[in-house]
């Protein structure tokens, strides 16, 4: 039973959505692929918006989520595999993978139409360090795109004339004398965004796209979807105060509930709350406790899995934006110490590759 409900705590904006999914569920055990025409409650665009990335296959919520592969995958599979370098031309030209087409963000759902994706076993997107393509991914996936993949840690791994991007931004940040073991409970109810479709009787799917499409065309952009902690002595956002946000850590419980005996454990953001991969996104867990009208930072393991549970949140009309390099920026020596419960989002010096890559601008 839906803990809202025990709780006796239910968010009347979300009850369609829950009564809708309850009645798929109930009709055939698990949630449809494809997204049903009728609706017995009559829904606002917002929650029009949630109920069809629900039901046609809740990729956040999924097994396929992140979305990300290797660089020894992707080099032993240039033969079958597409590679998009997401990076300006210059990037582009300064050094990429052999094969890489070179498509901007804002040029990436053009692309997409103008070619058979299904021919390819994977789409791999890339850019320096596997932030902004990590973000890219999700939303094209939302958008329908079911083989596409980040290339985990980007570039910077690749080869190791592209890693500086990476290895100056690990180790464990002054920023953590801020934080506490101390654990916030948030069971305050929150409605959807606001989110208006120019035509909202047109067919939701083509509203969904449309919007991804518009999303894609803004990319990944510093202060608006990302943003990076502010060293040393002031717990600050991009110079604003991290008090202003709305903090979630989205890891497995022991990224978030560290140990305070253990003496690598750092701790967390204090009054940040835990989001568990796979669980605490759904519409009947805890999504509805994310604010509406306050702005939210998610940090990760490496920044990469927060960048997809952005490109989500905004989707859905959330103010939301990734923390850059997440844990590995944040407290390094306690990734580090726990590699296994964090492989594979921990960037090491020994796995930087030295696979080859062409300079000079796209031939095609």
């Amino acid at each position: 039973m839906l803990k809202q409900i025990k709780n006796m705590k239910i968010n009347f904006q979300l009850l369609g959505i829950y009564l809708i999914i309850l009645f798929s569920i109930g009709i055939s055990g698990c949630l449809k692929d494809n997204v049903s025409t009728m609706y017995d409650i009559k829904l606002s665009d917002n929650a029009k918006v949630l109920y069809y990335l629900e039901e046609s296959g809740d990729y956040i919520n999924s097994s396929e989520m992140p979305s990300v592969v290797n660089v020894d995958e992707v080099y032993y599979n240039l033969n079958n595999y597409l590679v998009i370098d997401t990076r300006t031309k210059s990037e582009y030209a300064a050094g990429h993978i052999s094969g890489a087409v070179n498509i901007q963000n804002d040029s990436l759902i053009n692309f997409f139409n103008s070619i058979d994706a299904g021919k390819y076993q994977k789409i791999i997107l890339v850019n320096s360090d596997g932030q902004a393509s990590s973000y890219y991914t999700c939303l094209l996936r939302l958008y329908g795109i079911q083989n596409v993949y980040s290339l985990l840690f980007g570039m910077a791994q690749w080869n190791t004339n592209f890693s500086e991007i990476w290895t100056k931004n690990i180790g464990d940040s002054p920023v953590t004398q801020f934080f506490t073991f101390g654990n916030y409970i948030n069971d305050s109810l929150s409605n959807l965004p606001n989110i208006h479709f120019p035509n909202s009787n047109s067919a939701i799917q083509s509203n969904v796209k449309n919007r991804i499409a518009e999303i894609l065309q803004t990319g990944f952009v510093d202060n608006e979807t990302y943003v990076k902690v502010d060293p040393p002595g002031a717990l600050e956002f991009n110079g604003e105060e991290a008090s202003n946000f709305y903090i979630v850590c989205f890891g497995i419980r022991p990224f978030y509930n560290q140990n305070p005996m253990d003496p690598v454990s750092k701790g967390r953001f204090p009054n940040s709350v835990s989001f568990v991969p796979g669980e605490d996104l759904k519409s009947t867990n805890n999504l509805q406790l994310l604010p509406d009208n306050k702005k939210i930072v998610v940090y990760s393991y490496s920044g990469q899995m927060s960048a997809f549970v952005v490109a989500y949140l905004r989707v859905l009309g959330y103010d939301a934006r990734s923390l850059l390099y997440g844990g590995n920026m944040l407290f390094y020596s306690f990734m580090t110490a726990k590699i296994d419960a964090f492989t594979p989002f921990v960037f090491l010096a020994s796995d930087i590759k030295n696979y080859q890559y062409i300079t000079g601008s796209s031939s095609k």
